[in-house]
């Protein structure tokens, strides 16, 4: 059975999606909090809370249920290529509202010659 609210395993789940990007500091500046708070949910110390969390999702993409549990269900079905591609769409900025763009425009066109 897996523990909800695992505070070491969210700790490990925050780090991974912070590193190789984003400094402890500049990934608290981003989700409204102190380093040291971050320092202290990576560690497992705490528990992020709800707003903390919904910022998470909403700026970096990351899946609740994977954030919360450390499983991605949804992930088990997807093709590799399909993987790729949402793996790529984790950028930020500008280059994710150009795949954004292009996805739509493919969804639109697959709808007019269905």
């Amino acid at each position: 059975m897996v523990k909800l609210f695992d505070p070491v395993a969210i700790g490990q789940r925050l780090r991974e999606v912070r590193e190789g990007k984003l400094s402890q500091a500049e990934f608290a500046e981003q989700l409204g909090v102190t380093p040291k708070t971050v320092s202290y949910y990576e560690a497992g110390k705490r528990t992020p809370d709800a707003e903390f969390m919904f910022k998470l999702i909403e700026l970096f993409g990351v899946d609740p249920t994977w954030l919360i549990s450390g499983q991605r269900k949804s992930l088990e079905e997807l093709s590799s290529e399909e993987c790729h591609l949402l793996e790529s769409y984790r950028c930020s900025g500008q280059l994710k509202d150009v795949i954004h763009t292009v996805a739509n425009a493919f969804a639109e066109l697959g709808k007019e010659k269905g």
